[in-house]
């Protein structure tokens, strides 16, 4: 059982399979082949990586343990996300609720077992807690935030420059709320942002160089070359906040429903919801309602509650909140004709890597539960038992609206086909069809032992892999496969049946045999 399913975390199960401690491939012959050397660069070379701590525990962790390190990790990550999040709720009456919203919240269901680097949110809460409540911006907290920054980043590309800007918006509403002098706190990011340029820069120096100043290994892709349309494609949408996840067991109809029809309304930015990453943005209609009831708590009760000290704190992270959402939001949107742009477009022009705005839906969360934490306190309920009744309710209710059910995959065994291909001795090349199964080929390398060419993702000057994939179907395609070197094609009887038959055609391919799923096919010489 793999928890996650053929995601993103595919390379991770495979390199616990073929590979020895530490950073080596268990069989010579894997290291002959460019694909995998390039697919696997992390796990060989984490240290040369964009993110060398979190590189170097999975790549040392799956040689060890072996197929079972992707479910350890996710349980892992689980485990100290509720502790740390516990550790700092705690200090709230209610902080079990808060902690346990934080630790199951949509973002954590939606990359669980598929992106090991976005789980560490725990960090998050250690980080909150140096800031929380009277934070004394001293250059020696500017420092110490920025080592914490620094460390988040060597695991997390994304948390770590999230949470640079999640400490520069708390700044930014420390000043708007005049809580801090502007002398004091100038002081206080020239030290926070320098020494957490100095310290990424030193540690990614070997990722840089390799990116940057040297020629890359051949076949390297570089994984932070984003595009503007990538922006706009993962960055979230308003109503992203009210719509649950179609794959929610209570709301899934009317998810759909909902997002049918604002597609219908031929918005340009109407359809481009993507599961992978916008179901993150979704808290719970309970959870949203229960918040804005404890809000305008605090604004009818704004003058008995002026100058009370839970009252600025519980402003100060709705207005961080506030400002974390504009971050989210596309690059621009067109209103009556006029294009409006949005912080998104700036903050794409600093940094062009990180694209999937949706992620700060985690940091966005930690901001409202801290509001919410800060709020509640001023409100008195005669009845105690009532409130704690109304937040075990806000609790289980959350945790089902908020529930996105992850991907389970269970080997049920090894197709025929691999297990025909990993009988023969020679270490041959072979491609799959449809691109589709590329996945699924990658997963049972251990079992066929052959060289891959299109694994998904792959490029260098020769092909890109899915577009050799897509041109197999045509007589040019098919002989510059045949001039890679490939031995076999192996086409699955998934594909369309035009497909099908023109592969069956072909004089240049001979049947080897057939399985029940596919047909393998060998390149005439």
């Amino acid at each position: 059982m793999l928890i996650g399913g053929l995601d993103d975390q595919i390379n991770l199960v495979v390199w616990s399979l073929i590979s020895k401690p530490f950073f080596s491939f268990a069989h010579d012959f894997f290291s002959r082949s460019e694909t995998l050397n390039v697919t696997f660069l992390a796990y060989l070379r984490p240290l040369d990586s964009n993110e060398p701590l979190t590189w170097f525990f999975i790549s040392s962790l799956a040689s060890l343990v072996g197929y079972w390190a992707n479910n350890i990790i996710v349980l892992l990550t689980l485990v100290l996300n509720f502790y740390f999040s516990h550790l700092f709720f705690k200090k709230f009456k209610y902080g079990l609720v808060f902690s346990l919203i934080f630790t199951f919240s949509s973002y954590f269901w939606l990359h669980l077992g598929k992106h090991p680097d976005l789980g560490f949110v725990w960090l998050l809460p250690v980080i909150v807690k140096k800031l929380d409540a009277d934070f004394n911006y001293s250059l020696k907290n500017g420092f110490m935030l920025a080592f914490y920054a620094f460390l988040l980043s060597l695991m997390s590309n994304y948390l770590g420059f999230f949470l640079v800007l999640f400490v520069g918006l708390f700044v930014l509403c420390d000043l708007l709320l005049k809580v801090q002098s502007i002398k004091k706190v100038t002081k206080f990011c020239v030290v926070f942002i320098t020494s957490y340029i100095l310290l990424i820069v030193t540690a990614l120096m070997p990722y840089i160089k390799i990116n940057y100043f040297n020629a890359p290994p051949q076949g390297y892709i570089n994984p932070l070359n984003r595009s503007y349309d990538d922006l706009v494609s993962f960055s979230s949408r308003p109503w992203y906040h009210f719509i649950p996840s179609p794959k929610n067991p209570v709301y899934k109809e009317l998810s759909q429903n909902l997002l049918s029809r604002i597609e219908g309304t031929g918005y340009f930015l109407a359809d481009d919801y993507f599961q992978g990453e916008h179901d993150s943005m979704f808290f719970g209609y309970f959870f949203l309602v229960s918040y804005l009831s404890v809000v305008i708590y605090n604004l009818y009760e704004r003058k008995r509650l002026n100058n009370d000290k839970n009252t600025n704190i519980h402003r100060k992270y709705l207005l961080l909140a506030f400002f974390l959402f504009l971050f989210t939001l596309p690059p621009f949107f067109t209103v009556f004709g006029q294009t409006l742009y949005t912080p998104s477009y700036l903050l794409f022009k600093i940094a062009p890597f990180f694209r999937v705005t949706s992620r700060l839906s985690i940091f966005i969360l930690l901001a409202l539960l801290l509001s919410f934490s800060y709020g509640l306190k001023n409100i008195v309920f005669k009845n105690t038992k009532i409130l704690s009744f109304l937040m075990a309710v806000l609790l289980v209710v959350t945790l089902v609206e908020s529930y996105v059910p992850p991907k389970i995959y269970k080997n049920e065994g090894t197709p025929g086909v691999y297990k025909y291909l990993g009988q023969m001795p020679t270490f041959d090349k072979f491609v799959v069809y449809p691109y589709s199964m590329t996945k699924e080929a990658l997963y049972f390398l251990p079992e066929h032992k052959k060289d891959l060419l299109n694994i998904r993702g792959f490029s260098n000057s020769t092909y890109e892999s899915q577009s050799l994939t897509e041109r197999l179907v045509t007589d040019e395609g098919l002989l510059s496969t045949r001039d890679l070197g490939v031995r076999y094609l192996l086409v699955f009887k998934n594909a369309p049946t035009e497909d099908l038959v023109y592969f069956s055609e072909q004089r240049g391919l001979i049947l080897e045999r057939e399985f029940d799923n596919s047909y393998l096919y060998y390149f005439k010489k």
